[in-house]
C-alpha cells in the first residue's frame, strides 16, 4: 500500500511537470514577430550573401535570440501571470541578458543583406525605415537610453502598471515591447556593434552608465524584497502554490542575482577595451591616464 501511495505521488508530480512543459505555449505577436522572427529570417537569408567577416558572431546571435524567444513564447508567459518570480525572470532575460548578446554579435550587415532588394527599393520601406531610424536615434541617445532603461525597470513594478499588464493583452505586449527596446537602446551603446557606432565612445563613461543601470536594478530588487505584498492581481490567482510574500521575495532575488552577470561582463569588456586603447596610445606617446595603473593592478589581483 505504501508503495502504491508513493507511485501515485510520483505520477501526480510527473503529471504536473508535463503540464508545465507542454501547456501554455504561445506566439507573442507582435513583439516576437518584430524582434525575433523577422531578424532571424533576414539574418539566415543574408548569411550567405555577405563575406565571412560580415557574419558577426553567429553563435552569440543565436544565443541572444534563444534567450529572447523562450520567455516570450514558452509556457513562461502563461506562468508569469500566476507567479511574480516568473515575471521577474522574463523581465531580466528579455531586458538585460539578451540585448548585450544580440548587440555584441554584430548581426546588422547580414540582416541588411537579407532584406530583398525589391523591398529595399519600395517607397513604403524607405518611409518606414526613416521613421524607425529617427525613433531609435532618439531613444538610443545615451542619457535618454539610460532614463528609458531605468523607467522601464521600475514602472512595470508599480502595482497599477502590473495590473494593467496582467489584465490586458495590450498591456502585456506594451510591457514586452518596452523590455526589448529599452534593453537594446541601452546596451547597443555599451558594446561595440559594428557598423553601428556607439554614441558613448569612452569605456569609462560606459562603465558609469552600466553602474547607473545596475544600481537602479538593485534598488528595484530591494524594493520588492523589503516590501509587504504589493500585487493583489497575483494574490487573487487561484492556481498559485506559493505565498504572495514568498513569491515577491523570490522575484527580488532573481532581479538581484541575474542582473549582475550582464552588467559585470559588459563592464569587464569595457575595462579591457580601456586598457587596450591606453596601451595603444602609450606606444605613440599621445595618452596619459592616471587610472590606468590602478585598473591594471586590480585586474591582475
Amino acid at each position: 500500500m505504501h508503495m502504491n501511495m508513493n507511485m501515485g505521488l510520483l505520477t501526480l508530480h510527473a503529471g504536473f511537470f508535463v503540464k508545465y512543459v507542454i501547456e501554455g505555449w504561445s506566439l507573442g505577436f507582435p513583439t516576437s514577430f518584430l524582434a525575433i522572427f523577422i531578424p532571424v529570417i533576414l539574418y539566415v537569408r543574408g548569411f550567405t550573401r555577405v563575406s565571412e567577416k560580415e557574419h558577426g558572431r553567429p553563435i552569440m546571435f543565436a544565443g541572444g535570440m534563444v534567450i529572447l524567444a523562450i520567455p516570450l513564447n514558452s509556457p513562461m508567459m502563461f506562468w508569469s501571470m500566476a507567479y511574480l518570480w516568473v515575471h521577474a525572470l522574463i523581465h531580466v532575460l528579455v531586458m538585460i541578458v539578451a540585448p548585450p548578446l544580440i548587440a555584441g554579435s554584430k548581426p546588422w550587415k547580414a540582416i541588411w543583406a537579407g532584406i530583398p532588394t525589391s523591398i529595399k527599393s519600395s517607397k513604403a520601406f524607405t518611409a518606414t525605415s526613416k521613421i524607425s531610424k529617427a525613433i531609435f536615434t532618439f531613444i538610443s541617445e545615451p542619457r535618454v537610453a539610460l532614463l528609458y532603461f531605468v523607467a522601464t525597470m521600475w514602472s512595470w513594478f508599480i502595482p497599477s502598471m502590473m495590473s494593467f499588464a496582467l489584465s490586458s493583452q495590450l498591456g502585456m505586449q506594451l510591457m514586452h515591447f518596452t523590455f526589448v527596446t529599452s534593453g537594446m537602446a541601452f546596451f547597443i551603446n555599451m558594446v561595440d556593434s559594428d557598423p553601428y557606432v556607439s554614441r558613448v565612445p569612452s569605456p569609462i563613461t560606459r562603465l558609469l552608465h552600466i553602474l547607473g543601470a545596475g544600481v537602479a536594478s538593485w534598488f528595484a530588487a530591494m524594493f520588492l524584497a523589503f516590501s509587504s505584498p504589493l500585487y493583489p492581481s497575483y494574490a487573487a490567482t487561484s492556481i498559485r502554490t506559493l505565498s504572495s510574500l514568498g513569491d515577491q521575495q523570490i522575484a527580488a532575488s532573481i532581479i538581484w542575482v541575474l542582473c549582475m552577470e550582464p552588467f559585470f561582463y559588459t563592464g569587464y569588456y569595457n575595462i579591457k577595451l580601456f586598457l587596450a586603447r591606453s596601451d595603444d596610445a602609450d606606444t605613440k606617446g599621445a595618452f596619459f591616464d592616471p587610472f590606468k595603473p590602478w585598473i591594471k593592478n586590480q585586474t591582475k589581483a
